[in-house]
């Protein structure tokens, strides 16, 4: 039941600009998240493809496929909560939340995007293509179903960042690997368990009752999760040290996964800063650091290994 303050927010304009408009469709794209891509690349620094400078555009047209294909879900993610985001206090503000862009323009949005990404990623592959599709199914069940069944939310959200990483591997026309998949999807369900931790700590259960899943999670069993999240995380990256294509030179660079992983939980737990793990990242200079020192000393060992 929506009270009259929920409804004031969500009241929409009766008259609005060009520029408030399209300020509502950019703050819906997300820009800031598109960040998340980056996994793109991970198949074109590990194998060496950035070596060949032919391949450096298919990855940056994977990219920017997938920045387009996530603001597709980003959209429709709004749309489909559009509603229960009025019960939080931060997403309350997002723009078809607050009304100020309405439910057909968010529809047509994601419609126009999501054609869009896979657009660019059919001139990449037919392969590529049918990753971008998984991506967006994927998304879709989770908009519609599975961000409410806690512990399956974390686990779809791991595996978007999985596709990522596969798609860039396509993309550049190189084999998987399975330890970059594996740990990738650790790293992901890591800071996805963050995120929710964060939330459980932080916000009062009638602030989470915007998603079901949200009510089911406690911060001492999220914290539990996180823990063998982040020690599955270091043994898979660990073992792809030792037994990889790069081994043993990538053990060095082990210290810096070590420092970011427990970094980030010390972030997580005094800063409260996991419920924007993007933000967490980037307002700290530390972890900054350590992950430029990490992608130049992993540079290094694939260009001379």
């Amino acid at each position: 039941m929506i009270g009259p303050q929920t409804a004031a927010i969500a009241g929409v304009k009766s008259q609005r600009s060009v520029a408030e408009v399209a300020g509502a469709v950019v703050r819906t794209m997300r820009l800031q998240q598109w960040t998340k891509n980056v996994f793109v690349f991970a198949g074109l620094v590990f194998s060496g493809a950035f070596l060949r400078p032919r391949d450096i555009p298919h990855a940056l047209l994977a990219f920017f496929a997938f920045c387009l294909l996530s603001s597709c879900v980003y959209f429709v993610n709004d749309f489909v909560d559009r509603e229960r985001d009025r019960l939080h206090p931060r997403k309350r503000l997002r723009p078809m939340a607050s009304g100020l862009l309405r439910p057909w323009e968010g529809v047509l949005g994601a419609v126009v995007l999501g054609l869009a990404g896979l657009a660019l990623g059919l001139g990449l592959s037919s392969a590529f293509l049918w990753v971008a599709v998984a991506y967006l199914v994927l998304n879709v069940l989770y908009s519609f179903g599975l961000k409410h069944v806690a512990l399956w939310d974390a686990l779809a959200v791991s595996g978007g960042f999985v596709l990522r990483a596969l798609a860039g591997t396509v993309a550049v026309r190189v084999p998987a690997s399975p330890w970059l998949l594996m740990c990738t999807y650790l790293l992901a369900l890591y800071l996805s368990l963050g995120k929710r931790w964060s939330d459980a700590v932080n916000l009062a259960p009638e602030e989470r009752a915007y998603r079901r899943a949200a009510l089911v999670y406690q911060p001492e069993m999220v914290r539990l999760f996180m823990e063998v999240a982040m020690g599955a995380t270091l043994i898979s990256y660990a073992l792809y040290a030792v037994q990889g294509p790069h081994s043993p030179w990538i053990l060095v660079t082990l210290p810096f996964v070590i420092y970011g992983l427990f970094h980030y939980q010390h972030m997580v737990e005094t800063r409260a800063l996991g419920g924007s793990p993007e933000s967490a990242i980037f307002q700290d200079r530390a972890f900054l650091v350590n992950g430029a020192a990490f992608a130049l000393v992993a540079l290094a060992v694939v260009i001379l290994s």
